[in-house]
């Protein structure tokens, strides 16, 4: 049996998963600022030897050349460890940001890993004095650089803050080194352990530069390789400086580093096609609000597995929400247009909401995205059974992408509508609504009706959450030229609880509860927990449903910054928004932090569908017709 497997198995049988659920509850106690019976006082020399043991089998699998969904098995538990330590115990060390960087990076947590750095608990850590020791002065320096690089926040500003971290050293680094160096020593400086740590810091230092500018830019092309190099001397130097945290570091810089390169937008755009290359060029650009300056692992698996293979003429895509499917469907809309001018893609989505934000999306992202600089065009054609002559001569100026909804598009083939006459690419999002009962089936006439007609001309890109057929589904529609992506990476961990009103003994007033519910994906230590919210945000003498869920929204948005209620259907939905506005406090409206754009949509609603329509009032309360209740980075159903 394999020896990593081995210490898992008896990790697992000693109750290694209960110390490590016990520490992730602490964590979620802290970050949803509720009190449980069940946190238990975390032991930081305890978590810093279990999450070192997993990260050094990550370490191990890493440079044995495992897959990148073996090395996120082993750093999982360690990164849930060290996010406990980092959330929940005060005065975090260097060293515990770097790991915590380190186990992040190595699991795929990249967004929980973005959240935690953007906590005060980094910004204290960032502020800390730098000592006079020239040695700790430059392993300040490349701490705070590798969380900037990792957080990525503020556009581009934290790699360039990050990489400006390390270069102002230079200025400094001949005198201290004058004091180092030159001072009279005949022995070997491989002997001095305090000379091999500082030399070892350099090389940390330039991998992180070297790291940074490619980040950034995309330069230099052999990055792993300099990556490598430097990191293999960082191991060998602070092997030999005789500080166990050191030697730790130095052990994880090679995996680190190069899991942070391949996960960059140049490195998977690299052996692209020209179209996508300059696609990734512009999303990435310092002038946009939100440049993409890397990759999900999901999104990386997609593109290694044949995703802009011209010869897939039916491709399915399934991935959880937000795991980053649209840009992998704008992929393959600029790669299908470059390689055939002139023709049209056709961008299905099942409601007249998604036309509109999809439109406006594409028509973005779209923007000077062709290799000559010039825009691709995007138009919306109306969800509705009839087409408007209006509509009818603006489709005719033959856009390059056209956002609708398959009764649309099904009413444009009918007609042989100009617009739809040289498809050659369409793409299915949400195609799990196929198997509808109601619009399913009028979705599949369509595909076959495409397929029929426009043959191997046309290809299919179906993109969904969940479709237990999607595999079988592709090989129909590309008539043995098909292929299924099947990725169950989510880039946020889901937390399922029951919310509902409890009292304490003795006490009249109701406190919002969350009782954690059994999950394939929680701990089992963690089923029945309940956790208090503390006193109700609505205050009623009986427990009401309308009550409790305005109640437990308004506690949860205070705490994530929004909140979503899952009703029954469109009509329950404008019920219950009511219903919660009437019970937000009146000061809500205040607490907007653009009532300038409020009151600019209240005004369109009410321009559009009327004065009494019930969405103009809720919006006044600051609410939304909506559905879940997500914590940003915690889905609490």
């Amino acid at each position: 049996m394999d020896r990593n497997q081995i210490f898992v198995d008896a990790f697992l049988s000693e109750g290694g998963d209960d110390f490590v659920g016990s520490s992730r509850l602490s964590y979620l106690a802290q970050f949803l600022e509720a009190a449980t019976q069940e946190t238990e006082e975390l032991d930081p020399e305890s978590i810093d030897e279990i999450a070192w043991s997993f990260e050094s089998l990550a370490i191990n699998a890493a440079r044995s050349g495992s897959d990148e969904s073996k090395i996120a098995d082993f750093a999982q538990r360690a990164f849930h460890l060290r996010a406990a330590r980092w959330s929940t115990l005060p005065n975090s060390s260097l060293y515990e940001l770097w790991m915590l960087v380190v186990s992040g990076t190595l699991a795929q947590r990249q967004p929980e890993l973005r959240l935690l750095l953007n906590s005060n608990n980094f910004r204290s850590v960032a502020r800390l004095k730098k000592s006079r020791d020239w040695s700790e002065q430059v392993w300040s320096s490349c701490v705070i650089a590798l969380g900037m690089l990792a957080r990525k926040s503020r556009s581009w500003e934290d790699v360039e803050e990050g990489i400006h971290h390390l270069t102002t050293l230079s200025s400094l680094q001949r005198d201290a080194e004058a004091r180092i160096f030159g001072e009279a020593n005949l022995s070997d400086w491989r002997e001095d352990k305090e000379k091999c740590k500082l030399l070892g810091l350099y090389h940390i230092g330039e991998a992180l530069v070297v790291l940074g500018s490619y980040l950034r830019t995309g330069d230099p092309e052999g990055v792993l390789v300099t990556l490598q190099r430097h990191a293999e001397n960082a191991r060998l130097l602070l092997g030999s400086s005789g500080d166990i945290e050191l030697e730790r570091v130095g052990e994880s810089l090679e995996p680190l580093t190069t899991a942070m390169a391949k996960a960059s937008i140049w490195y998977n755009t690299s052996r692209l096609s020209s179209a996508a290359r300059e696609f990734a060029r512009q999303i990435a650009s310092g002038d946009q609000g939100s440049p993409v300056s890397e990759l999900w692992w999901s999104q990386r698996e997609a593109l290694s597995q044949s995703l802009l293979d011209p010869f897939k003429t039916a491709i399915s895509v399934q991935m959880p929400t937000s795991a980053g499917k649209t840009l992998l469907a704008e992929f393959s809309i600029v790669q299908n247009i470059a390689l055939n001018p002139g023709s049209t893609v056709a961008y299905l989505v099942p409601t007249r909401a998604l036309v509109n934000q999809m439109t406006r999306r594409l028509r973005n992202d779209l923007a000077g995205a062709r290799s000559d600089g010039s825009d691709i065009s995007v138009e919306a054609a109306a969800p509705v059974f009839e087409l408007d002559p209006t509509e009818s001569r603006l489709l005719t100026l033959h856009p390059d992408v056209l956002v609708t909804t398959p009764e649309k598009l099904d009413l444009l083939v009918k007609a042989s509508h100009p617009s739809v006459r040289e498809l050659s690419l369409v793409v299915v999002d949400e195609a799990h609504h196929i198997s509808d009962e109601t619009r399913g089936p009028r979705l599949e006439l369509l595909l076959a009706t495409l397929k029929r007609e426009k043959g191997r001309r046309c290809r299919f890109l179906l993109l969904t959450p969940f479709l237990p057929n999607a595999s079988d589904l592709a090989k129909w529609l590309g008539t043995g030229e098909g292929a299924a992506i099947e990725l169950n990476w989510k880039p946020s961990e889901q937390i399922r609880a029951l919310g509902h009103w409890s009292r304490r003994r003795g006490k009249k007033i109701y406190h919002d509860t969350l009782q954690l519910l059994p999950s394939a994906t929680q701990p089992s230590n963690w089923d029945g927990v309940e956790m208090d919210l503390g006193p109700a945000a609505v205050l009623r003498e009986t427990r009401q449903r309308e009550a409790m869920s305005a109640s437990l929204a308004i506690s949860m948005s205070e705490r994530s910054g929004g909140a979503l209620i899952l009703t029954g259907g469109p009509g329950k939905a404008e019920k219950r928004a009511a219903q919660v506005a009437e019970s937000l406090p009146r000061t809500a409206l205040d607490d907007c932090p653009d009532p300038d754009l409020l009151a600019a949509a209240i005004d369109y609603i009410e321009n559009e569908l009327g004065v009494d329509y019930p969405l103009a009032e809720t919006l006044r309360r600051v609410l939304l017709f909506i559905t879940l209740v997500f914590l940003p980075k915690f889905a609490v159903l």
